[in-house]
């Protein structure tokens, strides 16, 4: 799929939108603070899931990309060479899932990880496979830390 697109610069929606998701997130917790332990949980887990799979995955990144001119700060934490699995497309699709009562805030971060997903893609950010996956991995991790939290009252996860 990627070696039949030209690589788009999508490096403002790519970082503005992580921006904009992280201030959603907090936005949320705040507004639900019930939440924020399991909230935290998932995605601390998510990332120490997403480490692993980056450390022991070494793809290289593809060889036409996007050209970025954020800095070398912004560019070493959200351009480098760490592409297994994308944590833009499996951070919103993992809180969907979690918030998955409330229509309105599933549908907006089931939009935000479908957006991403086309983000990363269009501007070769992430391969296709690492777009996937994201989605089967992300679910796997949800489920763990739903098993975790099982000890607690139901009220809480809800």
């Amino acid at each position: 799929m990627l070696s039949n697109t030209p690589a788009l610069n999508v490096g403002d929606l790519f970082i503005y939108g992580t921006f904009l998701f992280v201030i959603f997130v907090a936005s949320i917790s705040l507004a639900h603070p019930r939440r924020i332990p399991f909230t935290f949980l998932t995605l601390a887990l998510f990332f120490f899931v997403r480490a692993g799979f980056v450390s022991l995955t070494h793809i290289a990144p593809f060889p036409e990309r996007a050209v970025t001119d954020f800095g070398i700060t912004v560019k070493k934490y959200f351009f480098g060479n760490d592409l297994f699995f994308s944590g833009h497309t499996g951070a919103p699709f993992m809180n969907g899932a979690d918030i998955w009562k409330d229509t309105r805030l599933r549908f907006a971060f089931l939009s935000w990880s479908i957006f991403f997903a086309f983000v990363v893609l269009l501007g070769h950010l992430h391969y296709s496979i690492d777009v996937i996956s994201a989605y089967f991995i992300t679910y796997t991790v949800l489920l763990s830390c739903g098993m975790a939290f099982l000890a607690l009252p139901r009220t809480f996860l809800l």
